[in-house]
């Protein structure tokens, strides 16, 4: 895409599964970026595979705690032409893959409600 990552001042992570696997390596590249997270992104979340295994799909436990990391719980407000929502609730379009995600909950594990997403 061109662009420098040790440049970027703000990262934003959409939800808590592991297309944030290139976040360590983020880190490592920009010393200067906060990255902000919805406050549930970091739980414990889990696919249900073909053969029946609960792989996990969550987020690097290792990379807490860190400092450069902004958990948002509401809507938050980046700048004059960027906000962040989170608290989304819909129950209209739902992918059917969905059904297949699950998160841990008090020890169990519940399908994946999605409440670590912002958009």
């Amino acid at each position: 895409m061109g662009v420098d990552l040790r440049e970027v001042d703000i990262a934003i992570l959409s939800h808590g599964h592991y297309h944030g696997g290139g976040l360590a390596t983020f880190l490592k590249i920009n010393d200067k970026a906060k990255i902000l997270l919805n406050q549930n992104a970091f739980g414990k979340y889990f696919a249900n595979r073909k053969d029946g295994e609960k792989k996990y799909i969550g987020l690097d436990q290792s990379l807490l705690p860190n400092d450069r990391f902004v958990f948002v719980k509401d809507n938050f407000i980046i700048d004059d032409d960027m906000e962040l929502l989170s608290n989304v609730k819909g129950q209209k379009y739902k992918p059917s893959g969905n059904k297949e995600l699950l998160k841990e909950m008090k020890g169990s594990l519940v399908l994946d409600d999605f409440m670590h997403e912002q958009i």
